[in-house]
């Protein structure tokens, strides 16, 4: 069974993967520009760090969680921070 690791920001109810482990073995994130943007964008601001299970039991406060992921990234930060996200390397 996999397990999934994520970043949360609960203050503006969105979240993306970190890690995920299965069996002990972990590897790193699928959606690695959606991971280093979602931090730049919370820099400095209170993430929590919860696995699916918690995702799953969060209130809902009327608004499901955002999913950042490397489609989604750029537009994303933007909305988050109100400018371009910058470059991650893979454009």
């Amino acid at each position: 069974m996999t397990t999934r690791t994520f970043l949360v920001s609960l203050t503006d109810r969105q979240c993306v993967e970190a890690a995920a482990s299965t069996g002990g073995c972990y590897r790193g994130t699928q959606e690695p520009k959606a991971l280093v943007l979602f931090c730049q964008a919370h820099m400095g601001k209170s993430i929590q760090i919860l696995n699916e299970g918690q995702l799953e039991g969060l209130p809902h406060e009327g608004d499901e969680l955002t999913h950042w992921i490397d489609k989604n990234a750029a537009a994303m930060y933007e909305s988050v921070m109100g400018e371009p996200a910058p470059a991650t390397g893979d454009e």
